[in-house]
């Protein structure tokens, strides 16, 4: 997933109050463009390639427009012409799901979009939907409310697979949703806790851990944790305590990310993407991302007021709010968890609010008296400049910490050109998302548990996962064998031997760990182990031997030394 096109001009457009637009093109900044809107806006979502947003009606702004358009400048386009303030717009993978209600605060309809398809969706049309849906994947998870209780709710809007998997367990907020699960806060009217129900067993929904104070909201999922921030309802001149906490659903093991049991009139500011939380006590203070499947804690600035966070699990975006001579700015600024760098998107320009980020896209409302825009681009536009390569070749750039691994760790003949951008992609080993870039002959991930040492990057197992594709495991060549040949370098942890081109191939080439030469580590850390012997590739007639990470091929026609070359699984793996 990423931001990969962004429109070469700015934008304006002016939305008149009969829904008719007017587009405007100026010519400015190359990676920048800005939706010039009528009033100011709220409920600003982006899912990397689309944007939606609400724009008021009437001078009390009870009423709003429901509005979206592509990141790379395409005319705005109305779904909803009237809208609550509260109607909630949730966006991913261009599909938009709101409520539609009579009047804020009650129950709705529950309408959506795809945005790709350009085809409306009634998703509930029970006028019982009392809080915003979760979406992910193009699945729906929404609550519904009636005289018989609360039901949790289920729509594949791929398949149209529709059902119930929790019934009057439901008590306040929005439910989320993940590959694997689906929570929400439950209860029995005199307890709580956070009810989870099972994707992949489809076993009924269970209690997953109980939560000790009365308003709750769950604010993050992925495959493995739940985060909720709960708070108490405190007596008449006291203030209320406060918690930010997670449960790992395959360990069941609870942890408390931050908390105030003294009391407090200010609320912590945090954001959650996957395993990644950010956080900061209040109005001032640290700002701390926490990875949750490491227990990693980094502290990233100190000593400034952060007002909405929000995450992609790269970057984190805030809101700065200054005050210089009765004049007030609000300034938006970002962190890159990947090269540690704190960058300026929006200094001393006004009012920049209602931020959010996705796949590496930032949006924002930027306000300068009159004019009101809505405005995007990629993080990267802001990140300082580092040393940067190009490559005309597939007009992609290298830089920071993968350009240091790239001409470090065998250049073009090891790994080719970049094929992608840097990006967040979900390793199908564990689960987790890390910064990734595709290479003609390798995929490079990012591991941020690992910075400051030369086990920060990391390959991906392309080797098994292409072998795995072609059904070849099960095949000859990929049997352990009883045998081992003379001259050639055995491993018992696969029982597979690399012999004479190859076996010369592999000790000759390693990534760059520091030892004498090219060691035994540095190869295995470049190549893995072997997971085949070597063979006739039935589909190309080339002699090839796979390894955990690479593909062998023996060209005996090509002059030294290129008789052996390495597959391009990148390649291949990102034509799919």
């Amino acid at each position: 997933m990423y931001i990969c096109i962004y429109t070469a001009r700015i934008l304006s457009v002016m939305i008149m109050s009969t829904f008719l637009l007017t587009v405007t093109p100026t010519y400015a900044d190359d990676t920048v463009f800005a939706l010039r809107v009528s009033g100011s806006t709220t409920a600003i979502r982006t899912d990397g390639t689309y944007l939606v947003w609400n724009t008021p009606q009437d001078i009390a702004a009870s009423r709003h427009a429901l509005y979206t358009a592509r990141l790379d400048g395409s005319t705005p386009k109305l779904l909803s012409p009237e809208v609550t303030v509260d109607a909630e717009p949730m966006l991913a993978d261009g599909v938009v799901v709101w409520i539609e209600r009579q009047q804020q605060n009650t129950p709705g309809s529950l309408k959506g979009y795809n945005l790709i398809t350009n085809e409306a969706l009634t998703i509930s049309s029970s006028n019982a939907v009392r809080e915003k849906a979760a979406l992910h994947d193009r699945v729906v998870v929404w609550i519904e409310q009636d005289l018989t209780g609360n039901r949790v709710q289920v729509l594949d809007l791929a398949t149209g697979d529709t059902g119930m998997v929790g019934k009057n367990r439901a008590t306040q907020g929005a439910p989320a949703i993940s590959d694997e699960w689906i929570v929400w806060v439950g209860g029995n009217g005199i307890t709580q806790s956070i009810i989870g129900y099972n994707r992949q067993t489809q076993a009924d929904s269970v209690s997953l851990v109980s939560v000790e104070y009365d308003v709750v909201h769950i604010v993050g999922l992925s495959n493995s944790h739940v985060v909720w921030f709960e708070s108490t309802t405190p007596p008449p001149g006291t203030l209320p305590k406060w918690r930010l906490r997670a449960f790992n659903m395959h360990s069941d093991i609870g942890s408390v990310i931050i908390e105030n049991t003294q009391g407090s009139s200010v609320l912590p500011s945090y954001a959650v993407e996957d395993n990644i939380v950010v956080y900061t006590p209040g109005l001032g203070g640290e700002m701390v991302s926490v990875d949750l499947q490491t227990g990693q804690r980094r502290f990233l600035i100190t000593s400034e007021p952060a007002l909405p966070l929000a995450t992609d699990g790269r970057f984190v975006i805030w809101e700065r709010l200054r005050s210089n001579q009765g004049n007030e700015t609000r300034d938006l600024l970002g962190y890159d968890l990947l090269t540690n760098q704190t960058f300026e998107i929006a200094v001393d320009d006004g009012a920049n609010t209602f931020s959010d980020l996705a796949d590496g896209a930032v949006v924002w409302q930027h306000n300068s008296g009159s004019v009101v825009e809505l405005r995007a681009t990629p993080a990267t536009t802001f990140l300082p400049k580092t040393d940067q390569r190009y490559f005309p070749e597939t007009g992609r750039s290298l830089d920071g910490t993968f350009l240091t691994f790239w001409e470090k760790s065998g250049g073009l003949p090891v790994f080719g050109y970049p094929l992608t951008d840097a990006r967040i992609e979900i390793n199908p080993d564990d689960g987790r998302e890390y910064t990734v870039q595709y290479f003609e002959r390798q995929r490079f991930e990012y591991h941020p548990e690992n910075a400051g040492t030369p086990y920060a990057v990391q390959l991906g197992r392309l080797g098994s996962l292409d072998a795995e594709k072609r059904d070849l495991l099960d095949t000859e060549p990929f049997q352990p064998i009883s045998r081992r040949s003379v001259g050639c370098r055995f491993f018992a942890e696969t029982g597979h031997q690399v012999c004479q081109a190859f076996r010369t191939y592999w000790e000759r080439h390693g990534l760059e760990l520091g030892d004498n030469n090219v060691s035994y580590d540095e190869s295995l850390a470049l190549f893995g182990l072997p997971i085949s012997d070597e063979f006739v590739d039935p589909e190309t007639g080339n002699i090839v031997q796979y390894f955990e990470r690479a593909r062998f091929e023996f060209y005996p026609d090509n002059p030294e030394p290129h008789r052996v070359l390495l597959g391009r699984l990148g390649a291949d793996l990102t034509s799919e």
